[in-house]
């Protein structure tokens, strides 16, 4: 894998052993005419075009690339950092915290946005909300892109369309139901209503 350094605008090449495992390589791809390539970016040319502006907060994969890592440095087209999310690094002490207004943008709670782990005290209900207003290019990936949020590992099948979300709702509904009886009884009740939550696919 090569990921693009911000501060060098080098290419580093890493082998699957070395790999960072804080690297999130994203990329929308768009027509040939809108794209950057990596020969733009190092000459910083042809800076307006579309592929160096950000429709970020409005994926469905973002949740994922937003919530997860304990840290977030945002960069702005010229490669150069402006704020952080979530936990300073040492690094990035000067930069200010933006945590408190990607949680206005996006509607996400702050203490989940400081702290992923939070996130499973939540209902499933408001969990799934998160998804509305969001995009993605295909339709399964509107059930993908959730699949880290609830700790669910499925196949991804694409051209089953919103059969997507039926097969991740059984899976979150069978996770449920089998975290629910290892619990206690009085912990079983105040669950349950969680498995009663009625998913309905648009």
């Amino acid at each position: 894998m090569r990921l693009l350094n911000v501060q060098t605008l080098t290419l580093h090449e890493f082998s699957h052993q070395s790999e960072p495992p804080y690297a999130i390589a994203s990329h929308r791809w768009l027509r040939d005419d809108l794209e950057s390539s990596y020969q733009d970016v190092r000459d910083q040319q042809r800076l307006h075009l579309a592929g160096y502006c950000s429709v970020w907060f409005t994926r469905g994969w973002t949740l994922q690339e937003l919530l997860v890592p304990s840290t977030v440095i945002f960069l702005n087209s010229s490669w150069t950092a402006f704020g952080y999310k979530g936990q300073c690094l040492r690094q990035h002490h000067n930069l200010p915290d933006l945590t408190l207004y990607i949680a206005e943008i996006t509607e996400l709670p702050l203490d989940v946005l400081y702290e992923f782990e939070k996130s499973m005290e939540l209902s499933i209900d408001l969990r799934m909300s998160w998804i509305v207003g969001r995009t993605t290019q295909r339709i399964e990936d509107m059930a993908y892109c959730l699949l880290g949020l609830f700790d669910v590992s499925m196949p991804m099948i694409y051209g089953e369309e919103d059969k997507a979300f039926n097969r991740l709702w059984r899976e979150i509904k069978q996770q449920a139901e089998d975290q629910e009886s290892e619990m206690p009884p009085a912990l079983r009740r105040n669950r349950r209503r969680l498995l009663d939550y009625d998913l309905r696919v648009r």
